[in-house]
Formats: C-alpha cells, sequence, structure tokens
C-alpha cells in the first residue's frame, strides 16, 4: 500500500515555506486537485496529509476517532495558557471531562444563557451612537466574552476586563498564526514572545481569582467552576492541580471566540449584501417585536439561522482539524504511518463545488434545501465525539444577538474590509473589522 501522493513539484522546504506563507491560499489548490489525500514534507518532523473527501473526514473524526488523536501542537513551547483543558486532552482525562461538563450545554442551560444573551446584546446597542465608527470583531468579542463569563463562571466582567480579553485574543492569535517557522517551533523548544508570556501570566491569575472566590462562597452556583471544584475535591479524584484553571481558560477562549468571530462576519456579510440585511431585519422586528432577544423567539428566526449557518461555512473559525496518527492504518486506500499528522480543512471542503453550487457565493437560502447534519463537506464546529460541546450554544448565541443588532443598526464596510486573514488557532481578521454603525430606520 502506497503513501498518499505528494503535492507535486514541490521540495519538503518549499511545501513548508508555501504553506508557512500563505496556509489558506495553499489550502486552495487542493481544489484543483483530483486526489482524497494530498501530503505536504516538511524539513524536520513528520509529514501532514490533507484529506480532501468527506467521507474519509468521517473516518478520522467520527467512526475511527480513537486511531487519530489530538496532536499537541504546543509541544515546542515552554509557556502555556492551558495544559490539560477539554479542547487539549485526548484518553480517558477527556472522556470523563466531557461526560462531566455535558450537563452545562443541555437545552435547558442554553435557554437560561439566553438572558445574558438578550441583556449583554442590549447593552452592545446602546453603546452605539449613529454614525460611530467600531471594529466589529472587537465589539463583539467584548459582548461574547460577557456572556460566556455570566453563563458558566457567574461572573459579571467590566469593561477593563473585556478590554485585556480583546488584548489577549490579538496577543494569542499573533503567537500561533502559522507561518514558516512556526511549523519548526512545534518540534524545537523555543521561548514564546513576552507578550505572550505576560498574558498567560495575567490570564492565569484571573482564572485563579474566579477560582478562589467560588471557594469561598457558602453555596455556590451551579456552574462549570462549581463542577469542577466538587469533581476535584473528590477523595478519589486525580485530576491534575490545574485542572480547574485549564477549564476555566479553556471555555472562557473557546466559549467566546467562535461566536465573537461569527456574529462580526455575519454583519460584515450583511454589509456587503444590503439584501440579506434588509431580510434579517424584517424577520428580527417582526419575531422580537420590539422585545429583547430570548430563547423563545429562537425557533422562529429561520432566515437568521440560514445567515449563520452561511457565515460558518465561508469564514469558519476552525478553519482545519489537526489530527494525529496513533498507529499506522489504512485510509482511503493510502497508508497513514504511525505519528503522521492529519488535517481535515474547513475551509477546502465548505468551499468544494462537488457539495455546494456557486461556492464562493454568499447565500444564505442555499440553507433551504440542505441540512447541516446531513451535509458531509459541512462541520463547522468538527464531528464526532470530539465535536464542540458547546456548538449549540454558540448557534443559539450568534442567532439571537444577530437579530437584536440588525434590528436596530445598518453596518458600512469599506472595499477589502476584513479580507486579510490569519490562520492561527481560529481563523481571524488580521486588521480587525472596522465599520460604520447607522441607526436602522
Amino acid at each position: 500500500m502506497e503513501r498518499p501522493p505528494p503535492f507535486s513539484g514541490l521540495t519538503a522546504g518549499r511545501h513548508a515555506l508555501r504553506f508557512g506563507r500563505d496556509p489558506l491560499a495553499f489550502l486552495d489548490t487542493l481544489r484543483t486537485m483530483d486526489e482524497d489525500l494530498v501530503r505536504a514534507r516538511f524539513v524536520v518532523g513528520p509529514s501532514l496529509t490533507f484529506v480532501n473527501d468527506p467521507e474519509l473526514v468521517r473516518h478520522v473524526l467520527v467512526d475511527d476517532y480513537k486511531r487519530y488523536g489530538r496532536p499537541d501542537v504546543q509541544s515546542g513551547r515552554t509557556t502555556r495558557l492551558t495544559e490539560n483543558g477539554l479542547i487539549e486532552s485526548d484518553g480517558t482525562l477527556w472522556s470523563e471531562q466531557r461526560e462531566r461538563l455535558q450537563p452545562l450545554f443541555s437545552r435547558d442551560r442554553i435557554g437560561a444563557y439566553a438572558d445574558a444573551i438578550g441583556e449583554f446584546t442590549t447593552d452592545t446597542i446602546d453603546s452605539w451612537h449613529d454614525g460611530e465608527q467600531v471594529d466589529l470583531y472587537q465589539e463583539m468579542t467584548a459582548l461574547t466574552v460577557r456572556v460566556i463569563a455570566k453563563s458558566l463562571f457567574s461572573t459579571d466582567l467590566d469593561g477593563s476586563d473585556t478590554e485585556r480579553f480583546v488584548r489577549a485574543n490579538a496577543t494569542i492569535g499573533e503567537e500561533f498564526e502559522i507561518s514558516p517557522t512556526a511549523l519548526f517551533r512545534q518540534f524545537l523548544p523555543t521561548p514564546p514572545s513576552s507578550e505572550y508570556q505576560q498574558v498567560v501570566s495575567e490570564m492565569h491569575e484571573w482564572a485563579e481569582g474566579i477560582i478562589d472566590r467560588h471557594r469561598r462562597m457558602d453555596d455556590p452556583p451551579n456552574d462549570l467552576v462549581t463542577t469542577m471544584l466538587e469533581a476535584q475535591g473528590r477523595d478519589d479524584s486525580d485530576l491534575p492541580e490545574t485542572q480547574v484553571r485549564d477549564e476555566v481558560l479553556t471555555f472562557l477562549f473557546a466559549g467566546h471566540e467562535t461566536t465573537a468571530l461569527t456574529l462580526g462576519f455575519a454583519l460584515w456579510f450583511t454589509a456587503r449584501h444590503p439584501e440579506v440585511a434588509t431580510r434579517l431585519r424584517d424577520e428580527a422586528r417582526d419575531i422580537l417585536d420590539g422585545d429583547q432577544p430570548g430563547f423563545e423567539h429562537l425557533a422562529n428566526l429561520t432566515y437568521t439561522e440560514r445567515v449563520v449557518r452561511e457565515t460558518l461555512r465561508l469564514r469558519p473559525s476552525s478553519w482545519g482539524i489537526f489530527r494525529q496518527a496513533k498507529l499506522a492504518s489504512p485510509l482511503g486506500g493510502q497508508r497513514i504511518e504511525r505519528g503522521d499528522f492529519l488535517m481535515c480543512p474547513q475551509w477546502t471542503l465548505h468551499r468544494d463545488a462537488r457539495y455546494f453550487d456557486d461556492p464562493e457565493t454568499f447565500d444564505p437560502d442555499r440553507w433551504e434545501t440542505l441540512e447541516p447534519s446531513r451535509t458531509p463537506a459541512y462541520f463547522p464546529f468538527g464531528a464526532g465525539p470530539h465535536a464542540c460541546i458547546g456548538g449549540q450554544l454558540a448557534l443559539t448565541e450568534a442567532q439571537l444577538a444577530l437579530a437584536a443588532l440588525v434590528s436596530e443598526f445598518d453596518f458600512e464596510v469599506a472595499d477589502g474590509t476584513a479580507e486579510n486573514l490569519r490562520p492561527a488557532g481560529v481563523l481571524q481578521p488580521r486588521d480587525g473589522i472596522p465599520a460604520t454603525v447607522h441607526k436602522a430606520r
């Protein structure tokens, strides 16, 4: 059995340079190749195989997920934000944590979180003025980090807190941006930037403060922090000392960033497609009828849901899912060696003309006939047991907040805005999403 074919005409060094310089352009070349698996060879470390077929993606992420584990993408770093959070862990620790935290994302709990979504979205609307220039990415980050802190940690954030998290997002994005040097950094012990080390220190201190406050409470709330502290306090617990802090920071960042990006890009798309904005506003005003958005409105915001789904197709915050083969195994008639890295690229498959008509066009109405769960090339929140635990919360928050925002404002963006993307841990707009907000008529 042969190895997956390499990108033709390139040496190992050229693979690293091309992928590192412009990962998204590198991935776009997959759509021009008639191959389900394509291998990139780097100068050091294992090869990286791109999985360019949704059925093979399903095999890696769902059917045979135990054979393809999560790689340690921070292996060369001497300072980490988290060690064993749910997104990073695997095996027994991951399965126990997933089972322990899953009830926090039930339908009933998400319904309760909707109160915070509505309240903080209203605060954002009240803070904007007609003709004001804002950065939609920063504004949505401030909104969504308040929602996640209140919902999962029972913590109210003030303006200085949200500004700190906006700065932290930028620093973390810069530190983990894919680049030629970053590819080598995974295999060599290199110190992070001083700015990143400062962010890690500040975030550890912030999380430990939240945990200490919960420990001192006589009647702590039934939230993520309490759930973790109770698990760690059991006599048979073998959770690491840093586990509670790790989960607080994991859910703080993963829990707000995806939604912030989805909302920011959804507003950007509405600015570029006035007809979409009009239909969104008509629906929102009809369903909300001037009320603060709540869980009871969700089922009737059908066009809003389609806009969110389409935003996640073209601007998925998770632009590629990495795995590492634990054992040598066949995949798609090719041989994957133990230790090989694999990438299941949402960026590529979400734009594949085999599965989406006119794939580069922003067309929310495609989701009138397409069912997300039955569209194998569409997996914005991953797939299988490791799929995002908070995916439904993110969708709920994005729909409710988007409806409220467009019911009150139009958004104007200049040509070229938010088209320079930074592929890091998530897909960020490198220069933010600057926009002018106008009071809607």
